[in-house]
């Protein structure tokens, strides 16, 4: 690939399109994500992963003109495709005078590295067999013997007592999120979340593919080979827009759409994952109840939570979205005076999830921070916001700091946009005129104090073991010690695929849900169709998050008594 050239590529366009679809070649392409000297690969073959933050006008180019050597004459035909620039010898001009020019347009695209991306997907690599993964992992601790590991985002341990001093100074949380607050206008390239680290930028793809180009979107999650071109203008733009496109610019040959790190393995082990499930979803349950202070009705809530999606949009509904608010989180949670429970929680999540945002809210912290994107009419960009991210991004709102205090008028357009995505996963993007709605698929977990100041579709209070309580450092070290592989790779999978699964209410189960219904009204009056509703939502990831792919009378019974417990804790208050 190292001898791939624009030329060659024209000369041998269905070999190399061919080639490219071969998994082993495609990541043999270097990937532009995780280097740090782009220069090396000037005008060179490579990838780059990330998700469209804007897309611009398209702009005309020259496809095809004609050459003249002015020493012999001899005209030659050239193609001004994949190119930023035509390249001239001292001897050549172009044939101004002809009419066999051919224009075309070419489709603009800014691509930022994919906001909230977990930092293991970084070294994550495909995987033939699920079941051999333990084996392979063994080989691999072997040969890395000799290695401490020091990273914070790959420690599979908590700190403890003297190493917890150094955590509370240098927070994992923290320091997974360093950058995204949004006072500092998500740099100059308007990266949403990802920190402006050398080899992080964002890129401008030029798509000379109509049929393709027409079918992406803002904030869908792509991954393009091209040629790169480190030029620092672009042809067709005025001084302001290049300065805010002073990135690199790929030439695209080919796009693979996917927001899933494990898009090449969902046809391999689906059918691993649906054998499986009930045992995998059984070991996670007993990490999410440990990390929950003994919780065993929020590990049941969570794991519905972390594997919804949404899976039919009507009216303005979104059925499946599946927002948790878990309250009255402990203000004292163990004996380690620096341990900060919704942190860690998050911190956990994150080695499990493949994209997550973690939103501290304050007060000040809704006042300052940028979450809408908005449209800047004069030099025709968007700018990001802290919300805007591709499909299957999990928030985190930790709210256990907020405190009494005012929103001024940008922390209630904030609250406004938090709360678009928790009714009806739509976030509104200011285009200064108007408002233009955006579809989502973002679940969001809050944890609170108190009741959540934002609705959720799920309010539980937490009831946790005194002992759990009292222990909570130990109880997350037993979380971490199971958080190896290969039962690592399997649960992350799981969590990312498990609701893919085909998914059928049978005619049998209705008429069980609509006699079931029937009682619960004449029971309690109070009972709607939005309790209903609830109940449809959660036996159906109860159900998926065993594998099976229709209602069972089981999982209705489970959601049933799942729905009575939550409510009988709020009603004892």
């Amino acid at each position: 690939m190292e001898s791939w050239t624009v030329r060659y590529f024209e000369e041998n366009k269905d070999y190399c399109l061919e080639k490219l679809k071969d998994r082993k070649f495609w990541e043999q392409v270097p990937l532009l994500n995780h280097i740090t000297e782009c220069e090396p690969y000037n005008n060179k073959l490579i990838r780059f992963k990330g998700m469209i933050q804007d897309i611009l006008n398209p702009i005309y180019y020259i496809e095809q003109f004609h050459v003249v050597n002015t020493k012999t004459s001899v005209t030659s035909v050239r193609s001004g495709k994949y190119r930023d620039r035509i390249d001239l010898s001292d001897d050549e001009k172009i044939l101004q005078d002809t009419n066999d020019k051919i224009y075309q347009e070419k489709y603009i695209m800014r691509c930022v590295q994919v906001p909230g991306l977990n930092s293991w997907t970084k070294e994550f690599k495909f995987i033939d067999d699920l079941s051999d993964v333990s084996s392979r992992e063994e080989k691999r601790k072997l040969e890395e013997s000799s290695v401490t590991e020091t990273n914070d985002d790959q420690s599979m341990e908590i700190e403890t007592d003297e190493r917890s001093k150094k955590s509370s100074q240098n927070n994992p949380a923290e320091a997974n999120l360093a950058g995204n607050s949004a006072g500092s206008s998500s740099s100059v390239f308007s990266v949403p979340i990802v920190e402006e680290k050398k080899g992080e930028q964002s890129v401008i793809l030029n798509l000379y593919d109509d049929e393709k180009s027409n079918s992406l979107h803002a904030n869908e999650v792509i991954e393009v080979a091209g040629f790169l071109s480190l030029k620092s203008d672009i042809e067709g733009m005025d001084e302001d827009e290049c300065s805010y496109f002073n990135s690199p610019i790929i030439h695209v040959i080919h796009v693979e759409s996917g927001s899933s790190t494990f898009r090449h393995m969902l046809d391999l082990h689906k059918e691993y994952i649906f054998q499986n499930a009930c045992s995998l979803r059984d070991e996670l349950w007993i990490m999410l109840t440990d990390i929950l202070l003994g919780d065993t009705l929020a590990a049941d809530y969570l794991i519905c939570h972390l594997i919804s999606s949404v899976y039919l949009r009507q009216n303005h509904l979104a059925l499946g979205k599946f927002s948790l608010n878990i309250s009255d989180i402990p203000k004292t949670i163990g004996q380690c005076q620096n341990f900060e429970y919704v942190p860690a929680l998050y911190r956990f999540l994150s080695h499990l999830l493949e994209k997550s945002v973690y939103l501290p809210i304050t007060i000040d912290y809704l006042n300052n921070t940028t979450m809408i994107p908005k449209k800047n009419t004069e030099e025709n960009r968007l700018v990001t916001g802290l919300l805007q991210v591709s499909s299957k991004t999990h928030f985190v709102i930790d709210e256990t700091k907020l405190e009494p205090g005012t929103l001024g008028e940008k922390g209630v357009r904030n609250v406004e946009a938090l709360r678009d995505i928790i009714d009806s996963q739509r976030i509104q993007y200011d285009f200064e005129y108007y408002q233009l709605p955006f579809v989502t698929d973002c679940p969001v977990l809050s944890l609170s104090s108190s009741k959540s100041l934002l609705p959720s579709d799920f309010h539980l209070i937490l009831d946790p073991d005194p002992s759990c309580v009292g222990s909570a450092v130990n109880c997350f070290e037993r979380a971490w010690k199971k958080m190896q592989d290969p039962l690592l790779s399997r649960l992350r999978f799981y969590l990312s695929h498990i609701s893919t699964l085909n998914y059928e209410l049978t005619d049998e189960m209705q008429k069980v849900i609509e006699k079931d219904f029937v009682q619960m009204r004449q029971d309690d009056q109070k009972t709607s169709s939005d309790d209903l509703h609830r109940l449809l939502v959660l036996s159906r990831f109860i159900s998926l998050s065993r594998g099976h792919k229709s209602l069972q009378n089981d999982a209705w019974e489970y959601a049933c008594r799942m729905e009575d417990q939550r409510k009988c804790r709020k009603s004892s208050l």
